[in-house]
């Protein structure tokens, strides 16, 4: 594992261009998790190109947040880190790994926070959100996948006027795998954390 992670971070560091979404990431997510439903991918692509989502106005807010999530019964998670994107280091970080660490909520919080304002200086157009969509869309049709990939498509159409926002997991999804994560960029991590999730 020690070595595994250390080979994630010495290329995800190397990586700072953005690319098409990759249809070999959306097979391993759906192999991973084969609850995934429409709902789900559309998130999974969602952070893929937006990232976090949201800037995070109220740093202290958000540390209070995170520190009570932290404080509930986690679920334990099989990896600390979920690549989420074939061309930056974007990853799920898992919140059970991260609590394990012993570290302040608030280390975590600031890559949060320096990962949310990339993406806010590097936004994805409407039209390549769209675009990327569509892709999925036929991709799916092409494996088979035809109700997904028409309720993927009643999500873009749903979607399109109001700029593809951000949305939680499907309830099938929560109920299964109790996802708890953050969103962040690898190279804003703190190396006490690097240091922590190398172990």
């Amino acid at each position: 594992m020690k070595k595994l992670l250390a080979l994630i971070f010495f290329f995800a560091l190397q990586i700072s261009v953005y690319a098409a979404f990759d249809m070999t990431l959306l097979d391993w997510h759906l192999q991973q998790y084969p609850k995934m439903k429409a709902q789900d991918v559309y998130k999974l692509i969602n952070q893929s190109l937006k990232g976090p989502g949201h800037l995070i106005t109220n740093a202290e807010t958000a540390i209070q947040y995170l520190q009570e999530e932290m404080n509930q019964d986690l679920p334990t998670d099989p990896i600390p880190l979920e690549l989420i994107s074939s061309d930056l280091p974007l990853y799920r970080l898992y919140l059970s790994s991260y609590k394990k660490c012993n570290l302040p909520a608030k280390m975590l919080v600031e890559t949060m926070i320096t990962s949310a304002q990339y993406f806010n200086n590097h936004e994805v157009t409407d039209d390549t959100f769209n675009a990327t969509l569509l892709s999925v869309i036929s991709y799916l049709n092409t494996k088979g996948n035809m109700d997904s990939a028409k309720e993927l498509e009643q999500i873009r159409l749903q979607f399109l006027p109001i700029h593809f926002p951000a949305i939680h997991h499907s309830q099938d999804y929560k109920l299964h795998y109790r996802p708890a994560y953050r969103v962040i960029l690898s190279n804003y991590l703190n190396p006490e954390i690097i240091e922590c999730l190398s172990n």
